[in-house]
């Protein structure tokens, strides 16, 4: 057989290689013969404890490090995958994974704890908390790992008088590595309303502050102040000077995205929408609206977590700042597993969410 392609047909494998030898990837992804290796795919496996829920363990940005259902913490092996269940409810996990940490749901003994899980090694730290009316709460590691804080909480005794409602008096800040706690009472009369979150660089924290107006127009019918602003304070409880951040902290487990570019807060005057905003310089970048679920956390700087309970479904989706679709982490049919929370890892280098 003759052809005049022929000669070009022999030379097609030394030309993908050289186009391939062009593409920009990283030595993580070449073979040990330097040859381009595919990631391997993650699919959906089940979720033991669950009732029918699947999901995805891996992603390019995220890595499924344990999930809650029910009175059910499992927690997922980071080097085998192999879930196993949690004597303790961890819900925070720092970037890289090695750290968990949670907190008591009850007091055991009249007193409340914090626990941290050393995921190399399985040893459990336990951090005593407060005896009644006093506990800790939302535990968040710092953008190092490095630093587990906790809010601060009691009972507001000035409030209705039935003591469910909670106020921060302060945070608590732990280093595990160091068997270091320090607890910090913020003298703020403006804070009290919100939880404690990590600043941008991991040096101090952040937390909601009322504003206080003259009028009654300020108020909405809640009788808690319609216009908030993020405050920062150093790790002695001081205020730090710097610009204002307008809104109230979301249900975001992080308000900075996981380069610490960007941070999400609730709209000022909105009870929903959440607003992305430049780090630097504080403009507006997206309004995400939270009507048919809720934002759970960053995914990457360019998208979010989003959670979605309808009837008896539940569905985990990746979501960019516009609320598009972009990936399934999660999905059950079964109303059992409605409550069903699932915890990510950020990938080294803080490309997803904690």
């Amino acid at each position: 057989m003759r052809s005049a392609y022929l000669p070009v047909v022999a030379e097609l494998p030394a030309l993908a290689r050289e186009v391939a030898s062009l593409l920009p990837v990283t030595t993580a992804s070449r073979g040990p013969g330097g040859e381009v290796a595919a990631p391997p795919p993650s699919l959906p496996v089940p979720l033991p404890a669950t009732a029918e829920a699947m999901a995805v363990p891996t992603g390019p940005s995220a890595v499924l490090a344990g999930y809650r259902n029910g009175d059910t913490t499992v927690l997922i092996a980071p080097g085998t995958g192999r879930p196993a269940p949690a004597r303790h409810p961890f819900t925070a996990f720092s970037p890289g994974g090695r750290w968990a940490a949670g907190v008591s749901p009850d007091y055991i003994k009249g007193r409340d704890y914090a626990y941290v899980l050393d995921r190399t090694t399985g040893k459990v730290g336990k951090l005593p908390g407060f005896e009644h009316p006093r506990w800790l709460g939302d535990p968040v590691w710092s953008p190092g790992g490095d630093l587990l804080l906790t809010v601060w909480e009691r009972a507001d005794e000035d409030g209705d008088g039935d003591g469910d409602d909670k106020v921060s008096v302060g945070f608590v800040v732990h280093s595990p590595r160091a068997g270091a706690t320090g607890f910090v009472r913020v003298g703020d009369p403006r804070a009290g309303g919100s939880r404690y979150q990590w600043n941008r660089d991991g040096t101090g924290v952040a937390t909601e502050l009322a504003i206080d107006f003259a009028g009654d127009g300020a108020y909405g019918a809640d009788g808690e102040a319609d216009l908030r602003t993020v405050g920062r304070f150093d790790l002695r409880g001081r205020p730090v000077e710097g610009p204002a951040a307008p809104g109230r902290m979301s249900g975001l487990d992080d308000w900075y995205s996981p380069s610490r570019n960007r941070y999400a807060v609730v709209c000022p005057g909105q009870t929903t929408d959440v607003c992305v905003h430049d780090a630097g310089s504080g403009a507006l970048i997206a309004q995400v609206d939270q009507a048919v679920g809720h934002l759970v956390s960053w995914y990457d700087d360019d998208a979010f977590v989003f959670r979605r309970r309808t009837g008896a479904s539940l569905s985990v989706t990746v979501v960019d700042l516009l609320r598009g679709p972009v990936a399934d982490i999660a999905r059950s049919s079964d109303g059992r597993d409605g409550d069903l929370r699932l915890f990510l890892a950020r990938r080294p280098g803080g490309s997803a969410p904690a």
